[in-house]
């Protein structure tokens, strides 16, 4: 019995995968209270495609520690969706957060990867309990493909803090909610470039995030 446990523990040694090389890492903590310039923060704002020089529409609020909310854009809906992007790129990597939706009866929390100015990917989880991947061929339209759908078999919009992965190697996505998989798809488009990654919040979305952390793959 002894012998089979030390194999076991030495099965699990070997077979977990370790965090690769941390590309990036942000906690708010530095970030002033309040409303903030991302062109000062390293982050940018578009929407539909554009990436203009303008007033954010994001705020750093503090609880226990200081976290990013994203709140809809005081903006017309003609330029909806509007996208808070991080002016960094990467390929083959993993997304962690920390996430939560303020109010459980709407919104959803939507995470653009592999983004450039028109292309890339959406990942959305719904107050509806809904997982969603989808790609954009657009943002000017903009123009969507809905590649898969699958019930969350828990409940995402309980207003408390979930534990948020997307990993993205390859044509290959996962998603994976306080380490349960959501959802995976392969056979990806845009596999061989390096693309952004990004927030967006649309006319019902409140959310907000912390510990962002991306690692390489």
């Amino acid at each position: 019995m002894r012998v089979l446990f030390i194999l076991l523990i030495f099965v699990f040694l070997v077979c977990e995968k370790p965090e690769g090389q941390l590309l990036y890492e942000e906690d708010f903590e530095s970030y002033n209270e309040g409303r903030f310039s991302p062109q000062t923060e390293g982050w940018k704002i578009g929407w539909k495609g554009t990436y203009p020089e303008a007033d954010s529409f994001d705020f750093i609020k503090k609880e226990q520690t200081k976290v990013l909310e994203i709140v809809p854009p005081g903006l017309s809906e003609n330029f909806w969706p509007a996208l808070l992007y991080l002016d960094k790129e990467f390929k083959d990597f993993s997304l962690q957060m920390r996430a939560r939706l303020e109010y459980s009866t709407q919104g959803s929390i939507e995470i653009g990867v592999r983004c450039d100015e028109n292309q890339g990917y959406l990942v959305i989880l719904s107050s509806e309990l809904k997982a969603y991947i989808k790609r954009i061929d657009s943002y000017r339209e903009p123009v969507e493909a809905l590649l898969k759908e699958t019930e969350i078999p828990f409940d995402i919009a309980d207003k408390k803090w979930h534990d948020i992965r997307i990993t993205i190697i390859g044509d290959s996505l996962s998603l994976l909610v306080d380490g349960s998989e959501i959802v995976s798809l392969s056979r990806l488009l845009y596999i061989n470039r390096e693309g952004k990654i990004g927030f967006v919040s649309g006319p019902e979305d409140y959310y907000e995030i912390d510990d962002l952390r991306a690692y390489s793959e």
